[in-house]
């Protein structure tokens, strides 16, 4: 045994050195150095099933008569179209769309669907009105799609029409009076694949198979601001919305399935204040309260069942964009947490308009430069490393990994799609399209699907 001793110490001693030399490359990325990594893991995230690294060509087609539409339609909810959004959502495979056909009343409607995996269409066109105006159609949980159509009389919503259409068949399940609104008081949103109606200052309600409220929670009726999937992680479940005391920025956190809400386990000498969801549980923003012997602002990070795992004393406020990770602001600087409350990075110059995840790597906008400038924060090890981008990388589509999909412009001024390599920042490809063109580009789960010039096609996007 005492022949060994020697050799341990090597081993003990060429660890300590290896630490040492990892405490100081992170803290000349200017991150805050760990002593031992949190065992942390991702969240679930969907890459796209083709490889971007060359130009994608047009994979499954499908066109009007494909889908079963009359010659004469379009895929578009607008004539212009810099105001068209065909896309209702998206559910697993299935990507669903508005459609309009000239007629002499102004347009008629239609939904149709579309398996992303194999271009058929899920089901024959559901003809839902004949009129000048478009329905407001979107997703209602796993197997639902919500339409309706507002009444109005002298600028006052009278009432509305409902279609509520099954996503796998297309049959209309109920079609009526509906007791939620596109605009107004009930009127409904999107969040995750959910529709909730909200009235401000009153709450949150469920929105059921007649159109009917169903759950109800009270607060200021006030979604996030970016309430949606990300295109990344999965779609959120719950959100939050102020309590309604105009004295306190208080929220409270409920399900978008049932409308429970989820009541956090704060210590009694804790204050809760904002509150923010992602994958997997949320994070509450909390004070002192006045019997506590502490002065310090901090953040409590829960499960989703409210259950807290862990907590940080740190001032600032949320990032409000999704990126699947709670993210602390301070000024021009960001804290990146895991779910259970281990902080995994320091930004500085975070601009937390263009931030996005992929795998365990966060890119971050740099907002302490005029040009354009991204940063890579490999979240497992705390490290950031810049990028010398030419181009802009906002409007994340999704990635196989290796290379990012990007959409910016409009059809006023031309849409353009450009492939760019995640390590290099190199613009492997790009597309453009002409003013005045009705092409656009969405994510359904692992596919990219594209709207034709005419709008009367649609193409998924794969490798060559």
């Amino acid at each position: 045994m005492r022949r060994r001793w020697p050799l341990a110490l090597l081993v003990v001693a060429v660890v300590a050195v290896v630490a040492t030399v990892a405490i100081v490359v992170t803290t000349r990325h200017g991150v805050t150095p760990f002593i031992g990594r949190p065992n942390w893991t991702p969240p679930a995230q969907t890459l796209l099933a083709s490889s971007m690294a060359k130009e994608p060509v047009q994979g499954w087609t499908v066109n009007l008569d494909g889908l079963g539409l009359p010659a004469d339609s379009k895929i578009a909810t607008s004539d212009d179209a810099a105001w068209s959004q065909p896309l209702v959502g998206t559910l697993d495979e299935g990507a669903y769309f508005l459609a309009k056909t000239p007629d002499s009343s102004g347009s008629r409607w239609w939904l149709v669907g579309v398996d992303t995996r194999s271009g058929q269409k899920l089901f024959a066109p559901t003809e839902l009105t004949v009129g000048a105006d478009v329905p407001k159609c979107m997703t209602n949980g796993p197997a639902a799609l919500l339409c309706l159509l507002d009444d109005v009389q002298n600028a006052v919503v009278v009432g509305s029409t409902a279609w509520v259409v099954d996503a796998r068949t297309g049959a209309v399940t109920y079609t009526g009076p509906a007791g939620v609104h596109v605009t107004g008081d009930r009127s409904v949103h999107p969040v995750g694949i959910y529709a909730v109606a909200t009235t401000d200052g009153e709450g949150v309600y469920g929105v059921g198979p007649s159109a009917e409220p169903t759950w109800f929670v009270p607060g200021d009726g006030r979604l996030p601001g970016s309430p949606t999937v990300d295109l990344v992680t999965s779609p959120p479940t719950q959100t939050t919305q102020g309590t309604g005391d105009s004295t306190s920025n208080r929220k409270v956190v409920f399900s978008v399935v049932d409308g429970s809400v989820i009541t956090p386990d704060l210590s009694p000498q804790r204050n809760p204040r904002s509150a923010i969801v992602y994958p997997g549980g949320f994070a509450v923003h909390v004070e002192p309260a006045e019997s506590s012997p502490s002065h310090t602002d901090g953040v409590e990070f829960f499960d989703d069942r409210g259950k807290q795992l862990g907590s940080a004393d740190i001032e600032g406020s949320f990032a409000p964009f999704p990126t699947g990770l709670p993210i602390v602001t301070s000024g021009s600087d960001a804290t990146v947490f895991s779910p259970r409350g281990d902080e995994l990075a320091k930004v500085s110059g975070y601009s937390d308009t263009s931030t996005f995840l992929v795998g365990p790597t966060l890119f971050v906008e740099d907002s302490s430069r005029y040009e354009t400038a991204w940063r890579r924060v490999d979240l497992s090890t705390g490290t950031t490393r810049d990028m010398n981008c030419q181009t802009s990388m906002e409007g994340f589509l999704g990635s196989d990994g290796a290379v990012g999909v990007f959409e910016r412009g409009n059809p006023n001024i031309g849409l353009v799609t450009n492939g760019i390599d995640l390590s290099s920042c190199e613009v492997r490809w790009s597309i453009s399209s002409p003013v005045g063109s009705f092409r656009d580009v969405w994510r359904a789960n692992a596919t990219l699907v594209r709207l034709s010039d005419d709008g009367t096609a649609l193409s998924s996007m794969v490798g060559p």
